[in-house]
Parts: C-alpha cells; sequence; structure tokens
C-alpha cells in the first residue's frame, strides 16, 4: 500500500543516520576500552603497586619477606633509593616500615615532589630527599646524594638492613666519581667518548669503571651489612649490571677493557686523574672480582608488568589477545608501522598463523 512504501521508504531514509548513531557507539566503546587498557598497563607498574606487591611484612612478627627471603626488622631499616621512581618507592616502603626506618637517602630528578604529591614522604620521615641531574645530566646535587648514599652504607652495622631502591635514571642521580677525579672531569669524558663513537656499553663500562657507587661499589661499601635491592626495570631484559649502571651486582667489565676502549679513541681527551685511577684500579683488581653473598637483588617490575596487565585487560573485555614480544627494539615509526602490518595481516587470515610467522 501506499502507507507502508511510505514507511519503508522512511526507515530506509533514516538507515544511514541510525549506521552512524551504531558505528559512533562502537567507537566510542573501542575508545574507553583502549583507555581501560592503556590505564590498567600503566597503573600496574607504579612504584606503590609493585612495591606492595612485592614486599610483604608481618607487623607482629617483624618479619620482611620477598621471594620467600625473611629478614628480621626491629627499627634497624637503611634506606637507599635513586631513580625516576624514586620517590615514589621510598614513599611506599615508608608506608610499610614506617619507624622501623632509621635513616635513608633518596636521590630523584628535581620537581619530583611537586609532580608526586599524593606519594610524598610525610613530614616525620627519616628518608632525606635530593632532588637533582636535571635533563638527566649528573650535577652537584646528585654527587652530593651519592656521597650520603655512601656515608650511610658505611656506618650501617651488622644488624641493619640497607633497603636499596633501584629505577631508571638511576645512573645520573648517583655519580660518586673516585677521589682525584671530578664529576666534571668525569661528564667531559663521557662527552668525548660519546662524540668519538663509542658504544653506549663501552660507555656504561667507563661509567661503571670511574665510580664509587656504580659496578656494586655500592654493595662493596655496604660489606658484611645484608643488603636487600628492589629494581624496577627500564631495559629489555633486566641487565642488572646495566639498570642505573649497576651499583648492586659485580663489574662485568675489568679495568683493563676500559682502557683499551680509551686507547682506540685516544687518550688525549681524557683527564689525566681518570687515567691514573683506572690503571691503579686494574692493578688491584687483578686478582678477580668481589662475589656478593649479602646482596638479594630482585627486579619488581619491567615492561612485561604492564605488557601481560594489558592483555588480561583486553581479553576480560572481550578480545582476543597476542602478546607478540616484550622485547622490540628500534625506531617508533618503524616499529609501528611493522605492527601496523601484522594487525592488517591478523585481519585477513587466521590470528594463529600470524602468531607461528612471528614466533
Amino acid at each position: 500500500s501506499m502507507q507502508g512504501r511510505l514507511v519503508h521508504v522512511g526507515l530506509w531514509s533514516c538507515a544511514p543516520r541510525v549506521l552512524r548513531m551504531a558505528a559512533s557507539s562502537f567507537q566510542r566503546a573501542q575508545q574507553s576500552h583502549m583507555q581501560e587498557i592503556y590505564s590498567s598497563a600503566i597503573l600496574s607498574v607504579t612504584p606503590s603497586n609493585l612495591i606492595h606487591r612485592a614486599v610483604l611484612f608481618d607487623k607482629n612478627k617483624g618479619l620482611l619477606t620477598v621471594n620467600d627471603k625473611e629478614y628480621s626488622v626491629d627499627r634497624n631499616v637503611r634506606v637507599v633509593a635513586f631513580g625516576k621512581a624514586g620517590l615514589g618507592m621510598a614513599a611506599s616502603i615508608q608506608h610499610i616500615l614506617d619507624d622501623h626506618i632509621i635513616e635513608g637517602v633518596a636521590s630523584v630528578p628535581v620537581g619530583s615532589r611537586d609532580r608526586a604529591l599524593p606519594s610524598n614522604l610525610p613530614k616525620s620521615s627519616r628518608i632525606r630527599v635530593f632532588e637533582g641531574a636535571p635533563h638527566n645530566l649528573p650535577d652537584s646535587t646528585a654527587e652530593q646524594a651519592a656521597h650520603e648514599a655512601l656515608s650511610l652504607v658505611r656506618r650501617a652495622s651488622d644488624d641493619d638492613i640497607i633497603l636499596v631502591l633501584v629505577s631508571g635514571g638511576g645512573s645520573a642521580l648517583l655519580p660518586c666519581p673516585p677521589k682525584g677525579v671530578t664529576l666534571q672531569e668525569k661528564r667531559e669524558a663521557v662527552e668525548f667518548l660519546g662524540k668519538a663513537g663509542a658504544s653506549i656499553r663501552e660507555l656504561n663500562a667507563f661509567r661503571r669503571c670511574v665510580s664509587q657507587t656504580k659496578g656494586g661499589r655500592l654493595v662493596e661499601a655496604a660489606y658484611p651489612t645484608k643488603m636487600l635491592c628492589l629494581v624496577l626495570s627500564d631495559v629489555i631484559g633486566d641487565p642488572l649490571d646495566v639498570i642505573a649502571s649497576g651499583t648492586t651486582v659485580p663489574n662485568p667489565t675489568p679495568p683493563s677493557q676500559v682502557l683499551r676502549v680509551l686507547d682506540r679513541f685516544g687518550r688525549d681527551g681524557i683527564a689525566p686523574s681518570i687515567i691514573r685511577h683506572l690503571e691503579a684500579l686494574e692493578q688491584a683488581e687483578a686478582g678477580g672480582a668481589w662475589a656478593f653473598p649479602h646482596v638479594q637483588n630482585v627486579v619488581i617490575g619491567n615492561s612485561r608488568t604492564a605488557i601481560d596487565t594489558a592483555a588480561e585487560t583486553a581479553k576480560r573485555l572481550g578480545y582476543t589477545t597476542c602478546v607478540w614480544s616484550s622485547c622490540v627494539e628500534g625506531e617508533a615509526r618503524a616499529v609501528g608501522e611493522l605492527y601496523a602490518g601484522l594487525v592488517r595481516a591478523m585481519l585477513g587470515r587466521d590470528a594463529m598463523d600470524v602468531g607461528r610467522v612471528v614466533e
């Protein structure tokens, strides 16, 4: 009938608008889901969540447990925190152990206290905060914090526990050149080697050997006091000798190897005080590197933590998930194009086949 045709035409004319509304609603749902997935990943690697997940403290028994290893706590904890997450990690440990912390030093980036107001340390805390290393470059404030940290671990007794909280950026925030070498001389040497073409591995090896804290020197200064190191990794593969220049593990690079690097690029660009230090260190360490039986190193968070959380959230929201890798390196644009290509492939073929190709 005429009325039927009018109704039919009316519905047909409304169809594009209905489809647009449906598409818009679908897009909003997707955006909401993407935001939820992203937020869950970020929250999973916040210092507070990571610390509370890794550390168990029985107040009644006075037992601190990390990875099934127990520490007897009775107002005998000294804290050293350094890195971009240092303030948040220190505040979380303060919340857990409270007055069992007898002193501490936290070396964090400039502006950390302003950016992290909810997770700042309480005024009653015995952990002193130093804000330094602007633009991720070591400065006098960070150097002062490093000296304070060294003094702290050296005066610890055998009954104490030194709790070290390590995160990305820690290398610039705990600079402590050896005696006779200035921070400026070391910075100029690193700049010279970088411009001459030294690799990041060679630069890290140099930093470790020309330091009183890096390359395990902080641990040596604390011996034989027990040391528990909680590490938030920002390096693929979690190599402890690379994260924050390896303050809590033995130095894998002998001074002789660093001297060979300097010979290759030219010693003329290096301060004589640094050359003398490395030559003396070569003689002193001829017998081999230290072992650290008094230290427990625990990686409490890394990129895999965030990735796995994102995958779990996506699966809960009804998405089919596939974690291709947590070790992707490269220029962001190139990696993005790779992932876009993989997604296009998955839309055109069985996802399991793509998974097998990626593996």
